[in-house]
């Protein structure tokens, strides 16, 4: 090799390593998980729906804010993600169900839509306390659910027992 050409892939002079090596390996080292900083999403429905009373709180705030005779409000899922010193980004989604059935003169339904509802927070094991960080709302036409929600932004929810369902 002459003096100021590159081989390809990176070769400045024989015995050193190629640019195009270094390049891979850096990129392999930022998705490679390092201690408990990026461990992976656990799935923790089935526990909070054992064990808090937060499905029946989405169920009484659709029998009180969701429109028709068969509205129904259910725990999608609830997620966590260590992402170290004892704080884990978690996530809730919840369908609230607008149902309406007319069984008189003809069975119809009248109207039928879901409203998905997910909510993103900051849990901090320690004081079982979240802050919600995001309020995501679906497929509310009227904006009347969207509207009852508000913005919680930044609001702090203490959780109970949270350290029972955490992974």
């Amino acid at each position: 090799m002459t003096a100021g050409k590159r081989a390809p892939c990176g070769f400045i002079r024989s015995g050193m390593v190629p640019k195009c090596l270094a390049l891979v390996f850096l990129s392999l080292a930022l998705f490679i998980p390092w201690g408990n900083e990026a461990r992976a999403q656990v799935d923790i429905t089935e526990k909070i729906r054992r064990s808090t009373p937060l499905p029946q709180t989405i169920r009484d705030f659709c029998a009180t804010y969701c429109q028709g005779n068969k509205r129904e409000g259910h725990l999608r899922s609830v997620t966590v993600r260590p992402i170290g010193n004892g704080r884990y980004r978690g996530a809730m989604t919840a369908d609230l169900r607008n149902w309406q059935e007319m069984d008189e003169p003809f069975n119809v339904t009248v109207f039928d839509w879901t409203v998905r509802v997910r909510t993103e927070a900051l849990l901090d094991a320690a004081t079982c306390t979240a802050v919600i960080e995001s309020v995501a709302v679906d497929n509310d036409p009227s904006g009347l659910l969207s509207g009852i929600l508000g913005d919680p932004k930044g609001r702090k929810v203490q959780v109970s027992n949270c350290k029972g369902f955490l992974p």
